[in-house]
């Protein structure tokens, strides 16, 4: 992440193993979401630079929009007809975000539901 006011870098996001298909911020700029052509989905934490959460699916990531409530993620994959909606489990698990922060290098694989 770049300072275009102060002309320097000032978060580095670690972790990335190919080209970044699109990136999002949460509504309340806490979070960054990115994804890779590699199929991977990967959420951080902005203010400490860090990895909240991971995953890889099966399909490379053409899009991704978080809902302003942070509640649902909604990706689009290359090759497939339709938008695919995640819901935000650490919001609905009861449960305190902090201590189920991955650790950089959890990556819990997915594949996408098949639609015939």
């Amino acid at each position: 992440m770049f300072d275009v006011i102060a002309l320097k870098l000032v978060r580095k996001f670690q972790g990335l193993s190919d080209r970044i298909t699109d990136i999002c911020f949460s509504e309340d700029g806490k979070w960054l979401i990115s994804s890779s052509m590699d199929g991977a989905l990967r959420i951080w934490d902005v203010s400490l630079a860090r990895q909240i959460d991971a995953i890889h699916v099966d399909v490379s990531i053409t899009a991704l929009s978080l809902s302003p409530n942070m509640d649902v993620l909604a990706t689009t994959h290359v090759d497939q007809n339709g938008v695919y909606l995640w819901v935000n489990q650490a919001m609905f698990s009861g449960g305190p975000l902090v201590g189920s922060y991955g650790s950089g290098k959890d990556v819990v694989k997915v594949k996408l539901p098949s639609v015939s």
